[in-house]
């Protein structure tokens, strides 16, 4: 098949009366750009980066000193009365007197700082916040990729269905002109009527395979407004020149950094950090604490002027040594061993895996670009032979059955060629993303 293959496609939902938005897209660029903003996905990643970012705020925080303040009221409705000896006030040893003490209201305030002087845990609990802060801006990246390659296939899968609905369109079209002049011959009792349904059927099944792909179509479209979260009533426009298969890729490709290995370098420096964590919950902690407490009373409610003031402050270091935790420390840290020993393996392999599954989209890239190429050739060729057959018969030169089978060899070389179409479409898209700085 040679030429320019042009796709455009309009998909409407709902009713003529319902009221829809429209977007239009020229290139699958055009629509990574819209699913950023929406696709739910990626927003989500998004918002988990700044929650993450809150975390790390929130680490940093624990360095700055803690101020707590509290108060209280009290009522003394009915004081309990004490039992004092009576010689105190000079009467007879041996008896005792009932003796009220304190007064009725009693107001207390107390203000306590405590600022830790020495504690590694918030250190790495800091660090951790970072590497969860570096480690929510690479799910974005991978998110991204992820979304993207879904995108691209229902994006691509679009344009293809297109491809399909215009050569079943084409099909049909040739079907029904056969089906036409082999009546003809039929009421001439030129061809006999087991020929004539031949052609007959032929004319059916490309009929079913034009309905087929406009519905195929229509699924296809509602996968891409899944993933970029339109409404039902919504509309997509897509329309892009692709060329024969797109602008070919230059030999000498560079591709961005994979996420995967971004991700799986900082769980294994999370991974380090942890076991350094655990360590730290062995070291002592030093700490600073004030505390100021002032206390009123009085036998007359709110009346601070008269009230009886019992201030109090003091200030101190104080020290805790982990003398024993049952184990838990020292098996959390036997652990953490393993998982940082697990965390490196998982690394080096993903480090691995990327760079020959590169090397495989090159080279797939590679190969179904030169099968695509080839398969537009041929597929040129028989559709040619199709329409040279196709005027021979009208002209009464060639049989109906040597009609038919140059139609079923164009048909059957369409499916090899929508095949190698399919295939050199995934390794485009593939090639595209990797190339995307994400």
């Amino acid at each position: 098949m040679s030429g320019r293959v042009v796709f455009t496609i309009i998909f409407f939902a709902g009713g003529l009366h319902s009221s829809f938005a429209q977007q239009a897209f020229t290139s699958l660029e055009e629509v990574w750009g819209y699913a950023d903003s929406h696709n739910i996905q990626i927003v989500s990643a998004k918002a988990n980066k700044e929650m993450a970012d809150k975390g790390l705020q929130q680490a940093y925080g624990n360095m700055f000193p803690v101020i707590n303040s509290s108060g209280n009221y009290i009522d003394n409705i009915k004081i309990q009365p004490t039992l004092v000896p009576d010689e105190i006030f000079g009467g007879q040893p041996g008896t005792f007197k009932e003796v009220k003490f304190g007064q009725r209201y009693l107001y207390n305030g107390i203000l306590n700082l405590q600022l830790n002087v020495i504690n590694t845990q918030d250190w790495f609990n800091i660090r951790a916040a970072k590497y969860n802060s570096e480690i929510a801006s690479l799910n974005i990246s991978k998110t991204r990729r992820d979304t993207y390659e879904q995108i691209a296939n229902s994006y691509y899968s679009c344009l293809l269905l297109r491809e399909i609905f215009s050569l079943s369109e084409e099909n049909f079209l040739s079907s029904d002109s056969t089906f036409r002049v082999a009546r003809n011959k039929s009421d001439e009792g030129v061809i006999n009527e087991i020929v004539l349904n031949s052609a007959a059927i032929n004319l059916e099944k490309a009929r079913k395979s034009v309905e087929e792909a406009g519905e195929n179509e229509s699924i296809a479209m509602n996968n891409l407004k899944i993933l970029l979260n339109m409404k039902p009533g919504d509309s997509i426009i897509l329309k892009e020149d692709f060329g024969n298969g797109g602008s070919p890729f230059t030999a000498n490709i560079s591709f961005t950094p994979d996420p995967e290995v971004g991700l799986s370098n900082l769980q294994m420096e999370q991974a380090r950090n942890n076991l350094q964590l655990a360590k730290a919950l062995l070291a002592p902690t030093l700490s600073a604490v004030y505390q100021y407490t002032a206390q009123f009373s009085t036998n007359t409610a709110f009346d601070f002027v008269s009230a009886t003031s019992l201030p109090q402050q003091y200030w101190g270091i104080r020290i805790n040594f982990p003398l024993f935790t049952g184990g838990t420390r020292v098996n959390q840290i036997r652990k953490m061993k393993i998982d940082l020993d697990n965390k490196q393996k998982i690394h080096e392999s993903t480090v691995n895996q990327s760079d020959l599954a590169n090397r495989n989209v090159l080279l797939e890239y590679k190969k179904t670009r030169a099968s695509f190429t080839r398969a537009m050739e041929i597929l040129a060729l028989y559709k040619a032979n199709d329409e040279h057959a196709g005027r021979r018969f009208s002209e009464g030169l060639i049989s109906l059955e040597d009609r038919l089978k140059a139609y079923s060899d164009y048909v059957m070389d369409e499916n090899d060629y929508i095949q190698s179409f399919s295939d050199y479409l995934i390794q485009y898209y593939r090639i595209q993303i990797r190339q995307k700085a994400l």
